[in-house]
């Protein structure tokens, strides 16, 4: 297998670089591989297989369409996605669970006794995606756009494996951080129908026509489910020097408290048996969704040949808390701990309301 070397060049300060380009390369010291290579204690070895093979992604689609009317089409399609040869990093001198100790029972000891790492960079990942969609689409006219738009998705992939004896096994797979099966938006355009070549006030004095004219609010809904939660335990049992998911004991959702003291039902984890991999599936608990609106309302008023425009935009008009994810393994903490399942933040700014005016000449 093809080794290859990485080296860490650390400036002497802040303000001095380590070496500028005119300087080339620095001179490193040869890495004997012959007759063997004892690599000293604490190193890691990364290697790339020589079956390496580039990544491919498979995509398809089948969709249909139908005329409603009105000037409004309704759009349902399938959407599938199959990834392969992805590259992933992954240590295969990872010991199974069990007593005694770590260092002699990994599977690479008698070859190298000192390194605790042997990291295979392959390209033998996979990743699945499927999602059925919904569109219904009103087309400008009359003054008034509408569009909603629904995704049901599922996205898995074979990329967080922790341990070797896990892998290949699709009951394994777990849910991606992006996988979100609910995502729903709603947005829309409506010029008021007043002024003139318009239904009410076509035609009065010049006052009021400047008054009346160029009305238009705009509006965006968006609704999307919680990101999957990666749920670890402290003190992994496994002995093996690597980590460990929790057992799930029940439903985390069923009775879900969905406050910042306790986003989801704590109770329902626990520490796995000694030497035993958690039965934890990433996605199994989610964090809070985000359900959030922002308004517009645009004035617009001719003079002459140029454009006077007012603008008011509300982002999150309804000033919904945006909460982002509970204490887990995703931001750093995990089963055991004081912060697991508490919310310590937001995702999304509370209300905002700007102005602006614009004049186009």
């Amino acid at each position: 297998y093809p080794f290859f070397r990485e080296v860490d060049l650390v400036s002497p300060t802040q303000f001095t670089p380590f070496r500028s380009v005119s300087d080339g390369l620095p001179a490193l010291p040869p890495v004997p591989l012959q007759p063997t290579l004892t690599p000293p204690a604490g190193f890691a070895v990364f290697y790339i297989p020589s079956h390496f093979h580039e990544d491919t992604a498979k995509m398809w689609n089948v969709g249909v369409q139908r005329e409603l009317g009105w000037n409004t089409m309704v759009d349902l399609s399938y959407v599938g996605t199959r990834g392969t040869n992805l590259f992933r990093s992954r240590n295969i001198n990872v010991p199974l669970p069990g007593p005694g100790p770590v260092q002699p029972r990994r599977p690479y000891f008698h070859l190298a006794p000192t390194l605790a790492a042997i990291n295979e960079r392959d390209g033998d990942g996979q990743s699945w995606y499927d999602a059925v969609q919904v569109k219904l689409d009103k087309r400008f006219s009359g003054g008034f756009q509408a569009l909603v738009s629904y995704t049901y998705s599922k996205t898995e992939d074979t990329d967080f494996i922790l341990h070797p004896s896990l892998d290949n096994v699709r009951s394994r797979a777990r849910n991606k951080a992006v996988d979100i099966p609910h995502n729903l938006v709603v947005s829309f355009t409506y010029e008021l129908p007043f002024g003139p070549g318009k239904r009410y006030v076509s035609s009065g004095s010049g006052f009021l026509q400047k008054l009346v004219e160029g009305w238009q609010i705009n509006g965006i809904t968006i609704y999307q489910s919680g990101d999957p939660l990666n749920i670890m335990v402290s003190s992994s049992r496994l002995n093996t020097g690597t980590g460990n998911w929790a057992n799930e004991t029940c439903n985390p959702n069923a009775n879900a408290p969905h406050t910042v003291q306790q986003w989801f039902d704590t109770s329902c984890f626990a520490d796995p048996p000694e030497f035993q991999f958690g039965n934890y599936k990433i996605g199994d608990a989610r964090g809070p969704t985000i359900f959030n609106t922002d308004l517009s309302l645009f004035k617009k008023t001719s003079i002459g040949k140029s454009t006077l425009e007012f603008r008011v935009e509300a982002f999150n008009v309804f000033n919904r808390a945006q909460f982002a994810n509970p204490g887990v393994s995703n931001s750093g903490v995990t089963f055991g701990t004081a912060a697991f399942g508490r919310i310590a933040d937001t995702r999304l700014p509370p209300r905002e309301i700007q102005l602006g005016v614009r004049f186009l000449f």
